[in-house]
This record gives C-alpha cells, sequence and structure tokens, in this order.
C-alpha cells in the first residue's frame, strides 16, 4: 500500500495528496482506504480507492470522479453504501486543506 502511495505522489508533482480511511464497524465488514490528488486550483486529478476485507485489497483507478471539484463529488455520493466512502472522501480533502492552508492557498469546499 505505502509503495502504491508513493508512486502516485511521484507521479504527480503539482498539486495536494490526501488520504482517507473508513472502518467497518465492530471489524465486520469492507474497510476504505481512498487516496485523492488535486491540481493547484482545487479540481481532481486522481481518484484512488482500496476497498476490501484483507490485506490482498488492491487501490483501483475510479475515474467517474477526476475532473470534478470536491463539492461535485460530495453532492454526487447520495446512496446510503456512499456513506462510509464520503467520510473518507471528506478526510481526504481536509487533509489537502491542511496543506493548502500552509501554502496560503484558498480552502477546497466539500
Amino acid at each position: 500500500m505505502s509503495k502504491k502511495i508513493l508512486e502516485l505522489q511521484r507521479s504527480h508533482s503539482v498539486g495536494h495528496m490526501g488520504i482517507g480511511l473508513s472502518r467497518a464497524k465492530y471489524n465486520a465488514g469492507k474497510g476504505i482506504i481512498l487516496t485523492v490528488i488535486t491540481d493547484m486550483e482545487g479540481k481532481i486529478v486522481e481518484f484512488q480507492l482500496l476497498s476490501g476485507y484483507t490485506v490482498m485489497a488492491r487501490f483501483k483507478s475510479i475515474p467517474k470522479f477526476v475532473g470534478l471539484m470536491p463539492h461535485e463529488v460530495v453532492a454526487s455520493m447520495t446512496s446510503k453504501k456512499d456513506k462510509r466512502l464520503s467520510r473518507a472522501f471528506i478526510q481526504a480533502i481536509e487533509k489537502i486543506n491542511d496543506e493548502r492552508l500552509k501554502q496560503g492557498l484558498s480552502q477546497l469546499v466539500v
């Protein structure tokens, strides 16, 4: 997993990266880890999701969110099964906002 994250960081040298995580209650269900990379304007350039029961799960690219702004992604996550994905996504955007704040850039709206 960390190898894949480092690979993503190297491939996108301009922009910001955030990682979000959502665990199932009582370890009963799939865990979610996602990585989001935005450009300097805040548009999503990479969205990768790892979801599974075991350590054998692999990151999968989700192209339907690429090119959108964060508030558009959250608005599209309306189903009940998207609730945990939404929480992980918001956590990743908060990490990106921390980096943007350090650089004196405006915060992304979720």
